[in-house]
C-alpha cells in the first residue's frame, strides 16, 4: 500500500541535503575570497549586500513550501478519471437496532457520517443508497447529484422501513440489480450494518453481486456486548428503551464475525466501527478500488506538478552551490 508520508519525507530530505550543500559552498566561497584577498580569518570579506543571499533565500522558502504543501493526500488525475466511469452504491441497515447508540452518535449516525465523508471524497462517480430492514429499498438511484445523495441519506432513520428485522440477503441483491447494464464501469458496494441477520443466508447473494464484477466494502458498526434500542420521539427527545413482550430489555449486538466472512469470501474488504471509531480506513480503501474490480490504484501523496516544481528549484539551488569551475575561478577572480 502506498505511504502517503514517504515522498514528501524524501522531499524534505532533499531540501535539507540542499541547504546542507549550500551553506558549504556559501563557506568555501568565503574561505576562497578571504585566500585571494589575504584577509584574515575572522576579518569582514566584502561590505554591502550579496544579491545571490536573497536568490538563496527565495529558492529555499519556495522549495519548503512546495514540499510542505505535497504532505496533504491527493489523488493523481488517472485515480480521478478512473473513479469518474465508478458506480459506489453505500447499503445501509436502517433496523431498530441500527439505533442503539454503542457507536457515535448511533450506529445508524456513524452509518450517515461515513457516507457523507464518502461524498467529500467523490471524484465524479455516481453514487447511491439502498436502505434496508426486513425489505431493501432504493432510497437514492445512482447519481452524480451529491446534494441530493446527501438529503436522502439525512432523512434515514431507523425505522424507516415498516418490515422489521435486517435482510442482508435482500439488501445486496437489491443492490445489484441498481447498477447500471453498462459493461465499462466498475461497481463497489459499501454495506453498512450491525451484521445482525435473520436467517437470510447473505452468503447465498455473493454471486449475484460477482455476476455485477462489484467489489465489496463491509462496515461493521456497535459493539459485540450488546447495547440497548432507545425508541425516541420525533423531536429526539428519549421516551425509553425496547423490552420484549415479557416485559424483558432488549439487548442488541454487533456481529462482525458474519461481515468479516461475507467480505472474504467476496474477496473484499472488512471495517469494524464501535464508540468513537474513526471511519478514515474504509474512504482509504474506497477511494483505492479501481476499475479492475477491486484492486488498488496508487493514490498519489504530492501532486505531479508539485513534485517537478520542487525537483527545479532543488537542481537550480544546487547549480548555486556548484558551479562550473570555469565560472567559479571568473567569479573569485571578479
Amino acid at each position: 500500500m502506498y505511504d502517503r508520508w514517504l515522498v514528501p519525507a524524501g522531499m524534505f530530505l532533499l531540501l535539507a541535503a540542499a541547504a546542507a550543500a549550500l551553506a558549504r559552498a556559501d563557506t568555501s566561497r568565503s574561505a576562497a575570497l578571504r585566500s585571494l584577498l589575504g584577509i584574515d580569518a575572522g576579518g569582514p570579506v566584502l561590505r554591502g549586500r550579496d544579491p545571490r543571499r536573497f536568490r538563496l533565500v527565495a529558492l529555499v522558502c519556495a522549495a519548503a513550501a512546495l514540499a510542505a504543501a505535497s504532505v496533504g493526500p491527493r489523488r493523481s488525475s488517472f485515480a480521478d478519471a478512473a473513479r469518474a466511469d465508478r458506480d459506489l452504491l453505500v447499503v445501509v441497515d436502517t433496523s431498530l437496532s441500527m439505533a442503539a447508540e454503542d457507536a457515535q452518535p448511533s450506529r445508524l449516525g456513524a452509518a450517515k457520517q461515513t457516507i457523507r465523508a464518502l461524498l467529500q471524497q467523490a471524484a465524479g462517480e455516481r453514487v447511491g443508497v439502498v436502505a434496508f430492514a426486513g425489505s431493501a429499498i432504493v432510497q437514492c438511484p445512482l447519481t452524480r447529484d451529491y446534494s441530493a445523495v446527501a438529503m436522502l441519506t439525512d432523512s434515514l432513520q431507523p425505522g424507516i422501513i415498516p418490515q422489521p428485522g435486517s435482510a442482508l440477503r435482500d439488501a445486496l441483491f437489491e443492490a445489484g440489480r441498481a447498477f447500471s447494464s453498462e459493461p465499462t464501469r466498475a461497481r463497489v458496494v459499501v454495506l453498512i450494518t450491525d451484521g445482525e441477520d435473520h436467517s437470510s443466508a447473505p452468503e447465498g447473494v455473493l454471486a449475484h453481486l460477482r455476476k455485477h464484477d462489484a467489489a465489496l466494502v463491509a462496515v461493521c458498526v456497535g459493539a459485540t456486548v450488546g447495547a440497548p434500542i432507545p425508541i425516541r420521539d420525533d423531536e429526539g427527545r428519549l421516551l425509553r428503551y425496547k423490552r420484549d413482550r415479557a416485559g424483558r430489555l432488549v439487548s442488541t449486538k454487533a456481529n462482525p464475525e458474519l461481515l468479516g466472512r461475507l467480505a472474504e469470501r467476496a474477496g473484499g474488504r472488512f471495517f469494524h466501527i464501535h464508540g468513537r471509531g474513526a471511519f478514515g480506513e474504509v474512504l482509504d480503501a474506497v477511494a483505492q478500488l479501481d476499475a479492475g474490480g477491486g484492486e488498488p490504484v496508487i493514490v498519489a501523496g504530492p501532486t505531479v506538478l508539485a513534485a517537478c516544481a520542487l525537483m527545479a528549484l532543488l537542481l537550480e539551488a544546487w547549480a548555486y552551490a556548484f558551479p562550473a569551475r570555469r565560472g567559479r575561478v571568473h567569479e573569485e577572480m571578479s
